[in-house]
C-alpha cells in the first residue's frame, strides 16, 4: 500500500479559498442574472432571439460549474474531518502507550 500525506492546513486553505470563491461567484451571478432581467424587459428584436438562448447556455454551464463547486467544497471537507479522526485516534493511542 502506498504511503500518503494530508496536510491539514493546506486543506483548510483550500476549503476556505472554494467557498469564497464560492461565494464571490453567487454573488456576482446573481448580479448578471438580474441585470438579464432588467433587459428582456425592454430588448426584443432579432438580436434577442439570437442572444436569449446563448445566455441559456451560459446559465446552464454556471449552474453546473456552481454544482460542482459545492461537490469539490463537501469532498474536501469530508477530507478534512477524516484526517482529523486519524489524528485524534493516532493521540489516543500514543496516550495509551
Amino acid at each position: 500500500m502506498a504511503q500518503t500525506s494530508f496536510d491539514g492546513q493546506d486543506a483548510e486553505l483550500l476549503l476556505r479559498e472554494l467557498e469564497q470563491f464560492h461565494d464571490v461567484l453567487r454573488s456576482e451571478w446573481s448580479r448578471v442574472l438580474n441585470q438579464w432581467s432588467n433587459l428582456q424587459l425592454v430588448w426584443r428584436d432579432e438580436q434577442f432571439d439570437k442572444f436569449a438562448p446563448i445566455f441559456e447556455k451560459l446559465v446552464s454551464a454556471y449552474n453546473y460549474a456552481e454544482q460542482e463547486n459545492e461537490k469539490y467544497i463537501n469532498f474536501v471537507q469530508q477530507q478534512i474531518d477524516i484526517n482529523a479522526d486519524k489524528q485524534q485516534k493516532l493521540a489516543s493511542r500514543l496516550k495509551e502507550l
